[in-house]
């Protein structure tokens, strides 16, 4: 179970041959219907693959491997990182009280950028583990 956007979501790894491909966006790999929002890969009806994503009905892939051409499209890991101005500008307005919905905002941003690097890297483990 990982944490992303405040919802626990299960990564579960599947593999089998794309099917009913629509423009790279929506597939079927084996029998279960999946789609794509965090990738675009570059998939033909027929390729073996192997994708990390969630979700009990339809599958969202957050990472795929097309074992027929070896190529990888894996989820991004963005660098967490304080708003330095928004630090600067909500500790100069802490006398005006504005400045502790500026430092809550400045610490909310940073606990989402956390949230979506953890994310990636639990995805990018579970893709690379055997």
């Amino acid at each position: 179970m990982v944490q992303n956007s405040g919802a626990l979501k299960e990564l579960i790894k599947i593999s089998g041959t794309v099917s009913g491909l629509k423009e790279n966006l929506r597939f079927r790999i084996g029998n279960r219907p999946a789609y794509t929002i965090h990738i675009t890969p570059n998939l033909e009806n027929g390729d073996v693959v192997t994708a990390v994503g969630y979700g009990a009905g339809e599958f969202c892939v957050c990472a795929l491997r097309n074992e027929t051409t070896k190529l990888v499209y894996s989820a991004s890991e963005p660098a967490a990182h304080v708003d330095v101005l928004g630090l600067i500008g909500g500790i100069i307005m802490l006398p005006f009280l504005i400045g502790l919905v500026i430092l809550w905002g400045v610490w909310k941003n940073y606990k989402i950028q956390v949230g979506s690097r953890d994310f990636g890297r639990a995805v990018n483990r579970l893709m690379n583990s055997a």
